[in-house]
């Protein structure tokens, strides 16, 4: 693990190997972040799960979040409490993904987009009913 400068962690947390955390970042308690993650300067990440191979862009802010691997978030975004990010999703820049909102697998979301409501892929199927 590499960790930039003026960046601080509050544990407990769990950080996978091989994963670069940027200047001035805070990583917030009960957070677990995978291997071969990148996390860009400035960000927030608390209370978070965050699987392998997830790039998180600059000045970009996590709450309480679930991002699955391989997924690029790139920079100034904000994803609010209980978002659920699948698998291979790309997020452009300044997006806001509101709290309680579920990304399917392999979404790209356009920079600037405001997400209010669950991004479905027909390829992967949307019911979320019991889950």
């Amino acid at each position: 693990m590499s960790l930039g400068s003026n960046s601080s962690i509050v544990g407990p947390i769990v950080i996978g190997e091989n994963t670069t955390i940027g200047d001035n970042v805070l990583i917030g308690p009960y957070t677990s972040i995978g291997s071969n993650c990148k996390i860009g300067n400035n960000s927030r990440i608390l209370s978070s799960y965050i699987f392998n191979s997830v790039e998180i862009g600059a000045n970009t802010a996590v709450s309480s979040a679930i991002i699955d691997n391989s997924t690029r978030i790139k920079d100034s975004c904000i994803l609010e409490t209980g978002t659920v990010i699948g698998p291979r999703v790309i997020i452009g820049e300044e997006v806001t993904v509101n709290s309680m909102v579920r990304i399917w697998p392999e979404v790209r979301v356009k920079n600037g987009t405001k997400v209010n409501e669950n991004l479905g892929n027909e390829d992967f199927g949307n019911n979320i009913k019991g889950s």
